[in-house]
């Protein structure tokens, strides 16, 4: 009797539950409707991390635009543009998806607000470029513009025609690159790639080689910075560095640096401002500092108390990491001699 007792009271109480289940979709008229699954929201765009490096940019202007050969610059429609922080490091620059690479970035400088991190005034060159490929974007590694990147940029775009597609500036890109690496790398090993390579020491710095890498890649900077600074003081021209820079793209570009560009004579500098290239860099005193091209191992150490890097410097510190600084030894570069499709992963 009591096992038929406790049944019947179970009983009555599944029904009572069921009963007032339905009760609750029949009050209202309606079904009962389940709670629905939070889902994440696709990101719309991509962020960006890097920065401009001549020393570091801090408060510059970053403006990404869409490659397009017909515009000058090969520039085309803005598609995003933020700023660098106080850190020198990209900030609020996020590009919109679908991503059509290659794009063309640009730091600028305003008077007043961009500073040089590491010289504490306005930067030496004011305006740095650089190309984001589809290569970049895929590795999530950060993106710099320096003034070698800038460089080879425009021996490409000198390079190229008005009507070039993007592979096809891609492909020039990548020979622009190697000839500018090759010309003004002052002694930097061949795996450095300018648009890859940190010039400054970053999160990522984290083995001997790689900060090896770094310290080669920025002496090569520096260097570039204190031949051209050089040039600029010589009697022979009253050109800025900036009007040297884009004169020496367009001399490398016709295959020869020699104050010629496609056999017209130079209107910026002449041969005897060349001279300056050919100079040993080593004991040239970095533009706005007391550092020479020998020091920027200290240099990079003493950047990282802004940037923020928790990679330890200390194998720069010691001198464990040294580099090796050569002279432009032939100012000419033949564009004939440069590979024109390796299959790099940047691209």
């Amino acid at each position: 009797m009591r096992f038929s007792s406790k049944l019947s009271t179970t009983i009555i109480i599944l029904l009572s539950t069921l009963l007032l289940a339905c009760s609750d979709g029949a009050d209202n008229g309606e079904p009962s409707i389940p709670t629905p699954v939070p889902t994440t929201p696709v990101s719309t765009t991509q962020t960006l991390s890097g920065g401009a490096v001549k020393g570091p940019l801090a408060n510059a202007i970053v403006t990404v635009y869409a490659f397009d050969s017909a515009q000058a610059g090969f520039k085309g429609a803005v598609i995003a543009s933020g700023t660098t922080d106080a850190s020198a490091a990209i900030t609020g620059l996020a590009l919109p998806t679908p991503l059509t690479p290659p794009y063309i970035m640009e730091f600028t400088s305003t008077a007043g607000i961009t500073i040089d991190i590491t010289t504490g005034v306005f930067p030496f060159i004011n305006t740095l470029s650089s190309v984001i490929t589809q290569g970049l974007l895929d590795s999530g590694e950060p993106v710099y513009a320096t003034p070698l990147t800038t460089l080879a940029l425009s021996v490409a775009i000198n390079q190229s025609t008005n009507e070039a597609t993007a592979a096809e500036f891609l492909v020039t890109l990548l020979a622009a690159a190697e000839q500018v690496a090759k010309t003004f790398g002052f002694g930097m090993p061949q795996r450095v790639d300018i648009f890859v390579t940190p010039p400054l020491v970053n999160n990522a710095s984290d083995t001997l080689e790689a900060l090896s890498d770094t310290l080669a890649y920025r002496t090569a900077i520096e260097a570039f910075a204190a031949v051209t600074f050089e040039m600029e003081q010589d009697v022979s021209t009253t050109s800025d560095v900036s009007d040297i820079i884009t004169e020496l793209a367009k001399d490398l570009s016709d295959g020869v640096i020699d104050a010629r560009v496609n056999g017209v004579s130079s209107e910026v500098y002449n041969t005897a401002t060349l001279t300056q290239l050919s100079q040993d860099p080593t004991g040239l005193t970095i533009p706005n500092t007391t550092l020479t091209v020998a020091e920027v191992a200290s240099m990079l150490v003493d950047e990282t108390n802004i940037t923020g890097t928790t990679t330890s410097t200390a194998e720069l510190s010691n001198g464990a990491i040294t580099v090796t600084i050569e002279p432009v030894t032939s100012i000419i570069a033949r564009w004939g001699e440069f590979n024109w499709n390796d299959g790099s992963t940047w691209q």
